[in-house]
């Protein structure tokens, strides 16, 4: 492997940095001690830039270039953006609404095994049959929109991409780039 340039990050597999890097775990580095690292990323990821400098907080979190794309606000190097959990408010959910419909000729039986008693449709007549398979007579019915209740208690859901978990390390010993 060729000998990196200082401030250089590259992912390893193993528990630990290996020597001459640090881990991106945002951990806060002293100056003095790593002054070549300290010219080349500043106080880009964090720190007093006094007496200390940040690593990028890479974990748990999904790399991404800085920069402009077609459609996408500027991301900012440094900046971290995103979120592991989310809890979704109604006005972010595409409208839309339910219907219960049931046969008006109810079953006579408690456990029926060649009918059953209602179906469960969406306004634009799909959706998933329960208790029946298809009705029996065109004789159907909407309930009473008291027959659907809200569902959701407002908890958040984890919202990460499926990812691979690798060790994101920074080059402290290496060459030290010049600028083109």
């Amino acid at each position: 492997m060729s000998e990196p340039f200082i401030g250089e990050i590259r992912t390893f597999p193993y528990t630990f940095a290996p020597e001459g890097w640090f881990s991106c775990d945002g951990q806060l580095i002293q100056i003095a001690q790593f002054t070549s690292l300290f010219a080349v990323i500043g106080t880009i990821y964090g720190g007093d830039g006094r007496t200390t400098f940040a690593m990028p907080p890479l974990n748990n979190r999904a790399a991404m270039g800085f920069g402009t794309g077609p459609g996408l606000p500027p991301a900012v190097q440094g900046y971290a953006v995103g979120a592991n959990y989310i809890t979704l408010v109604p006005a972010q959910l595409p409208q839309h609404d339910h219907i219960a419909v049931a046969e008006q000729d109810l079953s006579d039986q408690e456990k029926p095994t060649g009918s059953y008693v209602s179906i469960f449709q969406n306004t634009s007549g799909g959706g998933v049959m329960a208790y029946k398979e298809s009705p029996a007579s065109g004789n159907m019915v909407q309930m009473s929109s008291a027959a659907l209740s809200t569902t959701g208690s407002g908890q958040s859901h984890l919202n990460i991409q499926p990812v691979q978990a690798f060790r994101f390390c920074m080059a402290w010993d290496g060459i030290f780039p010049s600028r083109s």
